[in-house]
């Protein structure tokens, strides 16, 4: 007997689905499947129409034509709560629950009836079955603790919670990680996939290009509110992604550069550490902007922690502006005008909890002081500089940091290494997590400052970002160097295979 090909229903299909507001189309006849147990990522760039095609899943906005089919269902002009009951859910960027309530109260927020009649039997339930959920998704929480005293990771984690509660059989995540921490990430990542062994559906919108692939299973891009893809995420590269949501090609996302070699600024003679790195041997010229390439691992962070100060190396020479010198401090290398900005922002990056203008000048304060006194007007003075040269998108100086986008974040960083005039700026990963504009203006401002004679080692993980803004490329493999290549002169798999060896 010949086997039968089983047909998937999808658990929600939108067909030729549009939308304008005031004449202006922001929809272009959508056509989308989501399957059981489907992650699916929906990427564009703002104001390609995710969120308003998030909000007609949701019930919040009606199309203007086109039908959202949900199990086989035809559904239009249902509120939120028809939307939820149906077993949809939606976690945003921007919290949607009540600070003053307890854990497990906004957890069961609208469905106390499912608790019970009476108010204590209902308070019981509402306690056991949070601790349940609490256990069964290894998060150590109180459930009697309210959502204001919580982080704003963990309030993130209780919005996941109640979704989970809900038994939805989609649930819709606006930047689900924006606030968490690499830990919390993990942890996030755990829930995802025990939602998906479930049978549970995911859309989620995120810039984050590592998160979109290493989460998703299909991923749809958006651009000027028409559908341009919607593939495997095995069938897909992160440039093709990128390439379809701005429109353009590649060599379009890196601001024109000329390079001609200034002098020697920095020499490094025969640097190493143990087992993390050795002989390590290079000059950097004015102006240049140096690659660092290599598999993650393989010691290109610890040689840049060097140069920083912030790991002391064991053999070799750091050669300053002709002078021989043993950092013992990030303090000493910044004195001498070596600035670093890290790989993880969010653990020495910036204080997520200050403000921008507090986190622009936090390690220049003594400049802005006068008689032992702070003067304000000067520290915000000069925060609004940075806030106006580096295009950081905030309502204010006084805005925390811990609301900005990943790319306002990192801009944020950049101005408080460029506060001390460095000459020397070594760059960890400084594009990773940010969205496409943000990384555009980033390697605009790198261009800028090579052309001000400011010279960069640029440490990156992304070879399209490497071959396009270094002038040069030390490659290195386990903790040795194995090339300096100029960029004219090689190629992707070149740099792989000097990596690899």
């Amino acid at each position: 007997m010949e086997g039968r090909v089983v047909k998937v229903e999808p658990v929600l299909e939108l067909k030729h689905v549009s939308k304008a507001y005031s004449g202006t189309p922001v929809l272009h006849s959508i056509d989308l499947a989501l399957f059981p147990g489907e992650i699916h990522a929906l990427v564009g760039e703002n104001g390609a129409g995710k969120s308003t095609l998030m909000k007609i899943i949701l019930g919040i906005t009606s199309p203007d034509r086109g039908e959202v089919i949900f199990f086989g269902q035809k559904r239009l002009h249902e509120n939120v709560k028809q939307i939820m009951d149906a077993g949809i859910s939606m976690i945003h960027q921007e919290l949607m629950m009540i600070p003053e309530l307890s854990v497990e109260e906004n957890i069961f927020l609208g469905r106390e009836h499912e608790l019970g009649f009476w108010p204590w039997e209902r308070k019981k339930n509402a306690r056991l079955k949070t601790l349940d959920l609490l256990k069964e998704n290894d998060i150590l929480l109180n459930p009697s603790t309210l959502l204001k005293d919580l982080s704003i990771a963990e309030q993130q984690l209780v919005e996941i919670l109640r979704a989970i509660s809900q038994r939805a059989h989609l649930i819709l995540m606006d930047e689900p990680t924006s606030s968490l921490s690499e830990k919390e990430i993990a942890l996030f990542r755990r829930l995802l996939y025990k939602l998906k062994n479930e049978g549970v559906s995911v859309l989620f919108t995120s810039h984050k290009m590592e998160e979109i692939f290493g989460l998703s299973d299909r991923i749809s891009v958006l651009r000027d509110g028409h559908l341009i893809s919607s593939k495997a995420t095995q069938d897909c590269t992160e440039w093709e992604v990128v390439q379809e949501m701005v429109g353009r090609e590649m060599n379009q996302f890196f601001p024109a550069r000329a390079y001609q070699p200034g002098k020697v600024s920095l020499q490094v003679r025969g640097l190493g550490h143990s087992k993390l790195f050795q002989h390590i041997e290079f000059d950097l010229h004015e102006g240049e902007i140096l690659g660092f390439g290599g598999l993650v691992g393989a010691g290109r962070t610890e040689i840049g922690k060097a140069l920083a100060g912030l790991l002391s190396p064991q053999q070799g020479e750091i050669i300053w502006k002709n002078q021989l010198m043993k950092f013992k401090s990030p303090q000493d290398a910044i004195k001498q005008g070596i600035g670093y900005v890290s790989e993880d922002r969010k653990e020495m990056g910036f204080i997520p909890e200050f403000s921008v203008q507090q986190n622009l000048t936090l390690s220049s304060l003594i400049e802005f002081q006068r008689l032992g006194l702070l003067n304000r007007k000067m520290e915000e003075s000069v925060a609004l500089g940075h806030i106006e040269r580096l295009k950081i998108k905030t309502n204010g100086p006084e805005q925390k940091v811990m609301n900005l986008s990943g790319g306002n974040q990192q801009k944020v960083v950049f101005g408080r290494v460029l506060q001390h005039l460095p000459d020397v700026l070594i760059l960890d990963e400084p594009t990773r997590g940010i969205d496409v504009q943000a990384k555009f203006e980033i390697y605009t401002l790198m261009v800028e400052l090579s052309r001000q004679g400011k010279s960069i080692i640029l440490i990156s993980s992304d070879l399209p970002e490497l071959m396009h803004m270094s002038d040069r490329i030390l490659v290195v493999s386990k903790g040795k160097q194995t090339a300096i290549l100029n960029k004219d002169e090689t190629n992707p798999a070149e740099i792989m295979s000097f990596a690899m060896k």
